[in-house]
C-alpha cells in the first residue's frame, strides 16, 4: 500500500513504514509490530488524501474476489499509462 501510495502521492507526506525487529519472544514481537503498523495506520488516516485515496480503500476493502495484492497492482498499473 505505502509503495502504491508513494508512486501515486509523489512529493506528498507519507508515514513512513516501521522497520522488521526480531525478537527471542514470538509474542513480544508479534506485539512490537502490531504496535508499530497501528501507528503508521494512525499517520495514515490523519492525512485525508491518503485515508480517501484509492489505494488505501483497496487495502481496507478490496473488492469482492480480488486480494489486496491484487487491488494495489491494478492501481499501479493504472498510473503508469
Amino acid at each position: 500500500m505505502r509503495e502504491a501510495m508513494s508512486k501515486n502521492w509523489a512529493g506528498l507526506y507519507i508515514p513512513p513504514l516501521p522497520h522488521k525487529q526480531y525478537y527471542n519472544n514470538e509474542q513480544r514481537t508479534i506485539d512490537k509490530r502490531v504496535h508499530f503498523l497501528d501507528r503508521f495506520m494512525k499517520g495514515v488516516a490523519t492525512l485525508p488524501y491518503l485515508y480517501e485515496s484509492d489505494e488505501f480503500c483497496a487495502f481496507v476493502s478490496p473488492k469482492e474476489g480480488r486480494t489486496v495484492e491484487k487491488e494495489l497492482e491494478l492501481l499501479m498499473k493504472r498510473t503508469k499509462e
